[in-house]
């Protein structure tokens, strides 16, 4: 895959921090906050995904998502590697007891339905 989790940070602004590790587009993905079950397999239990935008990223690249509200954007840092700070707009925790799973999704090859 060419994103991978690099951190999920709780608290105030809670968010989760991608790093990208080959050129991709973020359309593919979307991302599900998750926590352990009882089998301790992933699940969506609170029901929230995130969709990416059209945004073509590089390998070195960090996307951060924060759970919380506020607005794109996205700034150069001293390496030459750019952050993108997205944000879910919400106006609770999605991560409670500070549990650390997240799912994240390459849907590229997800067919549609119409009907």
């Amino acid at each position: 895959m060419e994103i991978e989790v690099h951190d999920i940070i709780h608290g105030t602004n809670e968010c989760v921090v991608l790093r990208v590790v080959e050129d991709t587009n973020l359309w593919r993905y979307m991302m599900f906050p998750s926590g352990p079950s009882p089998q301790e397999s992933p699940n969506n239990s609170n029901r929230h995904s995130f969709f990416f935008n059209s945004n073509n990223v590089k390998a070195g690249d960090f996307i951060i998502v924060y759970s919380g509200v506020g607005r794109f954007r996205s700034y150069k840092n001293k390496g030459g590697s750019t952050t993108y700070e997205y944000y879910w707009g919400l106006n609770k925790k999605l991560w409670p007891n500070d549990v650390n799973y997240v799912l994240i999704c390459n849907i590229s090859e997800t067919a549609r339905y119409k009907k």
